[in-house]
């Protein structure tokens, strides 16, 4: 398959709210039924994944679109349901925050215990050299456009895990360092239900029958390879217990403030402007932080990495229209970066208290307990908040998806 074109993804409010609009009328029975195509250009899916993933825009917006356009649930349910899986793993995750510890330190482990061959390996089926068409054209075009398919994302994982035999924590990672739209949520606990941890008992086999009916002939090619996914079965796993879900600790007010106060806009939400608590309040100084890794090709594509800059850029342009407020831009290399950063940041301008939407398990949340320990030593406060919406949803996703559809149904749709 030649180079695969560039994929545009909407990085500003606007523009994620214009694409979502102009998808409508697909949001329907033709998404429904076409969906699962994997296809060159994508032309069956929103690609507002990465602008959902920082939240230009929110899933509870999307929905709203897709109604106001259908008139009822039944008419574009399917749309709904998967625009809405971001959501149930993201709040899943917020109530067993161990997984994803255990999934950082795995992954660190695997890395350092993989073989000379399973490093060789690795490289091939990263640069698109495996040797079996369709996997090689899907590595090259999550490398060149920093999008996959999630059919073709799910394929590839499964071909990763149960045939390769690989860890699935570096595939995990792989996935990580090029997806635009990547959460810790989303694909961590995507690539434990493939292996078959997340649901026990239950994994996601790659069968030939399964991508030769869904896949372009662009991707399949001469089918070189493809005979390896004849009869696929699953890799023998160790059970990963899963502990009972925590009591998640949020407010839903900022309370009475003192002194200075700062919002803090995290990659994890970019419009805070939406948010009723932080719209009714002033504030003295605003930032935007993106964690970015400066990884270099051919540890990563370095898209993601550009894409939630312009939306940070983008946040900070509203937010200044918003508090008339030219708000300071962080890029930090990790998370003991992103904490010094705002704490000299914080110092500087004199503030006496930050104000967040606390972020999501991942990258920022980590940031949290060295930021608050340096912050707590200069005398400076750190509240964290919760959008009502996301807080209504959190004690529904102890379970399967399926109850916490139910209430995204409940509460989103009149």
């Amino acid at each position: 398959m030649s180079a695969h074109k560039p994929i545009h993804f909407p990085a500003t409010r606007d523009g994620a709210l214009r694409a979502a609009k102009a998808f409508a009328p697909q949001m329907g029975f033709r998404y429904a039924s076409e969906r699962n195509r994997v296809m060159p250009g994508h032309p069956f899916v929103s690609r507002l994944a990465p602008a959902i993933r920082v939240r230009l825009i929110s899933e509870r917006e999307v929905t709203q679109i897709a109604l106001a356009e259908f008139g009822s649930l039944h008419r574009c349910e399917k749309f709904v349901q998967e625009a809405n899986w971001r959501n149930y793993w993201r709040s899943w995750l917020e109530l067993h925050p161990e997984i994803w510890q255990r999934y950082l330190r795995t992954r660190d482990e695997a890395r350092l215990n993989l073989t000379t061959q399973q490093r060789h390996r690795i490289a091939q089926l990263e640069a698109g050299n495996s040797g079996c068409e369709p996997m090689d054209n899907f590595a090259r075009e999550l490398v060149e456009t920093g999008y996959l398919h999630n059919h073709a994302r799910m394929w590839f994982a499964a071909y990763w895990i149960h045939t390769e035999h690989l860890p699935w924590q570096l595939g995990a990672d792989f996935f990580d360092r090029n997806l635009i739209c990547s959460c810790a949520a989303s694909n961590t606990l995507s690539w434990r239900w493939v292996v078959g941890l997340q649901t026990p008992g239950k994994s996601y086999l790659a069968r030939r029958s399964n991508l030769e009916k869904y896949c372009d002939s662009a991707y399949l090619g001469n089918k070189i390879g493809l005979e390896r996914l004849q009869n696929p079965t699953p890799l023998p796993i160790t059970p990963d217990p899963i502990s009972l879900p925590i009591q998640p600790d949020f407010e839903l007010e900022i309370g009475d403030l003192q002194g200075n106060t700062a919002l803090w806009i995290t990659e994890d939400d970019l419009s805070p402007e939406t948010c009723a608590a932080l719209s009714q309040t002033n504030f003295t100084a605003i930032c935007t932080s993106v964690i970015a890794p400066s990884y270099q090709p051919p540890n990563s594509n370095g898209l993601r990495r550009a894409y939630r800059l312009q939306a940070a850029q983008d946040a900070a342009h509203r937010a200044q229209e918003k508090w008339a407020i030219a708000p300071t831009n962080i890029e930090a290399a990790n998370e003991t970066d992103l904490a010094h950063q705002l704490v000299t940041w914080a110092k500087s301008a004199e503030i006496q208290t930050i104000v967040a939407l606390k972020p999501f398990i991942g990258p920022s949340h980590d940031a949290l307990q060295p930021l608050q320990t340096r912050l707590q030593t200069e005398g400076i406060e750190l509240r964290l908040l919760r959008r009502p919406e996301d807080a209504e949803m959190l004690p529904h996703a102890t379970s399967g998806f399926f109850k916490f559809w139910q209430a995204i149904k409940n509460a989103a749709i009149p």
